[in-house]
């Protein structure tokens, strides 16, 4: 992720933060889908066509996932994403949370990651049955 650092998003802590966007990543598949096309898009044009990363920005897939990820991004432009493929980005996915919440927070301020914030644990306290 290079230089950047993750961002305070409203009143959670970076760990709340973090631990919210893992999950969403590991357990929702339109959440998976979208955040390997983001992800994608920090490749540079480079690695999109060789798919094979550079290391270079510490942006976009890491060395050992770029093959496969740019693969089923590609794939998933298509439309042409298999259940199996979307088995694969719910388990990979979840390592770029960090560098998801960044784009984020680059992109409108955490605003839109905020409200899901919101929704996710104030909704969890008034579920409490004690």
């Amino acid at each position: 992720m290079g230089d950047k650092i993750i961002p305070q998003i409203g009143q959670y802590t970076k760990v709340q933060t973090v631990s919210f966007m893992t999950m969403k990543l590991k357990s929702n598949i339109e959440w998976a889908k979208r955040a390997c096309l983001v992800i994608y898009d920090q490749q540079t044009h480079r690695e999109k066509l060789t798919h094979v990363s550079n290391g270079k920005n510490n942006w976009g897939f890491n060395r050992n996932d770029a093959p496969l990820l740019t693969h089923l991004a590609a794939k998933l432009k298509q439309n042409r994403l298999t259940q199996e493929d979307a088995q694969v980005l719910l388990i990979k996915m979840p390592k770029y949370a960090r560098q998801l919440i960044c784009l984020s927070f680059d992109k409108d301020q955490g605003v839109s990651l905020l409200k899901h914030l919101d929704l996710y644990f104030k909704n969890q306290k008034t579920k409490v049955p004690f």
